[in-house]
């Protein structure tokens, strides 16, 4: 778990309560990190408790991100 305290003026740009801030800057965070190449599909799905694959690339469309293999580990086949 990681805490941060955030001025109330700016968490205001992110939700309108505790939850929805929190999810907000979750959701931000996992995109940056997946455009960068920091994160798989797989590693976006598990930090934001999607329950498909599917849903996960909804909500990367959704962004505007591309769905890359690249960011995925290579498979031994």
């Amino acid at each position: 778990r990681i805490t941060r305290e955030i001025p109330d003026e700016i968490a205001a740009h992110f939700g309108r309560d505790e939850e929805e801030v929190a999810r907000a800057i979750l959701e931000a965070f996992a995109a940056s990190v997946y455009r960068r190449g920091g994160f798989s599909i797989e590693t976006v799905r598990l930090l934001l408790g999607h329950e498909s694959r599917s849903q996960t690339e909804t909500f990367m469309l959704e962004r505007g991100l591309a769905l890359t293999e690249a960011n995925e580990p290579d498979l031994i086949v």
